[in-house]
């Protein structure tokens, strides 16, 4: 592979890449738990957990950086929690959105980043952040919504905001 592909691969590859470690690392890290035992597991719908999402997460944005646009939007509403052997769950689904952030300049994100975790704490969020990480950090309700803002090594800042095990359609798994 010639250098002149190299970048090409890893403006990519790394959107991909930041995908994948973002899905796994929202699905099962709500309080509520990615488990058939999630207490929020039979308080709320799936449909109600995916209108929370979505009015968290433009709210987030409209209140912590208006400027922002959302763009690149992988939505999943429909995805499974794991029951406590590891398996895929029939009945108990989570709510997942993530959108790339653009309309914010490099020397913007961490003015970004915090006007985000204000936010989060003024509404009733605990942000999960020791510093190890200065370009991830999340957050997680009393509920169990938890959402987070990753940034990779391009400067492109990604929004996610995933429920907590939601009944699917009313009924505990059997």
């Amino acid at each position: 592979m010639s250098m002149t592909k190299r970048p090409h691969v890893r403006v990519v590859a790394a959107p991909l890449a930041l995908g994948v470690l973002l899905s796994l690392l929202m699905s099962g890290c709500g309080q509520g738990g990615n488990s058939q035992g999630g207490d929020m597991a039979s308080k709320i719908t799936l449909a109600e957990a995916v209108k929370r999402v979505d009015e968290l997460t433009e709210s987030a944005r409209q209140q912590a950086y208006p400027q922002a646009n959302f763009t690149n939007p992988d939505k999943d509403y429909d995805f499974p929690c794991s029951n406590p052997d590891g398996s895929p769950s029939k009945t108990l689904r989570n709510a997942t959105v993530s959108y790339q952030l653009s309309g914010i300049s490099k020397e913007q994100l961490n003015d970004y980043k915090e006007s985000l975790k204000q936010w989060w704490q003024r509404n009733g969020f605990a942000v999960d952040n020791d510093g190890s990480k200065p370009d991830f950090v999340r957050a997680v309700d009393k509920a169990g919504y938890s959402m987070a803002l990753q940034v990779n090594d391009l400067g492109q800042a990604y929004l996610m905001t995933t429920s907590p095990c939601s009944q699917k359609n009313g009924a505990a798994d059997s």
